[in-house]
């Protein structure tokens, strides 16, 4: 496949009779979540990103299917696993009737207060851009989907009936795609490491052998945490 769009289109088209109706095990969309589409997303952000920097990676579940499959890219300095941390995912709504790419939150370490109240502070404080910032993303009933509903911190919303009459662009996908990295980046300097910064000042998570250390080899050592593996939606 040659586009964005070639891949969400294969994705909203076929999923949904896959995960009802198909074996999981070796199924091509397996494939194409966890290697096809972050080898081609990795590809195209090159060109703008350091892309060493980000771990991209999909998933359409862990030996079921997933209600909602996603794609994410993160930082690596702010998380390795879609369980915690802030970053960039593409979340598709279980009836395979939208596609949602996100500036979103793990929400499986978090409470939904936590979650919700960084959501809002988050909203509060960055230059989303034209990205909506409302709580109107409709991924699941029920099920961890419904927790990344909340957690949103800014969308964009592709109607799947779009994608496959041509109503949306590759060029408009690419061009939210690099937007919303650019709101992460901001994230990222802003923000992200003025948390650290200030957890160095107040000696939080630094413990007396780091005296000697400097402040990114501080920053290194309170991000070194054990990475659960990620979990299906």
């Amino acid at each position: 496949m040659s586009s964005i769009k070639d891949y969400l289109i294969k994705i909203v088209s076929e999923y949904k009779e896959a995960r009802l109706h198909e074996e999981f095990a070796g199924h091509e969309l397996g494939d194409l979540m966890r290697h096809q589409l972050p080898e081609f997303l990795e590809e195209k952000l090159s060109s703008n990103y350091k892309i060493d920097n980000y771990i991209i990676k999909g998933s359409i579940g862990m030996g079921n299917w997933a209600k909602v499959p996603w794609l994410a890219i993160m930082n690596k300095d702010i998380t390795t696993t879609t369980q915690e941390g802030v970053y960039v995912v593409y979340l598709f709504s279980q009836d395979m009737e939208r596609v949602y790419l996100t500036f979103n939150q793990g929400v499986t370490r978090s409470t939904k207060e936590e979650f919700t109240n960084n959501r809002d502070k988050l909203r509060a404080k960055m230059d989303l851009g034209d990205f909506k910032t409302d709580n109107e993303i409709d991924l699941a009933e029920s099920g961890k989907g419904k927790a990344y509903e909340l957690s949103n911190i800014c969308y964009q919303k592709y109607e799947a009936e779009q994608l496959i009459n041509n109503q949306i662009s590759e060029k408009e996908l690419i061009e939210d795609l690099i937007e919303i990295m650019k709101i992460y980046q901001k994230y990222y300097e802003n923000y992200y490491l003025e948390l650290d910064a200030a957890e160095i000042e107040t000696g939080e998570g630094v413990s007396e052998n780091m005296d000697d250390l400097t402040t990114k080899e501080k920053l290194t050592k309170i991000k070194i945490t054990s990475k659960p593996k990620d979990t299906p939606i």
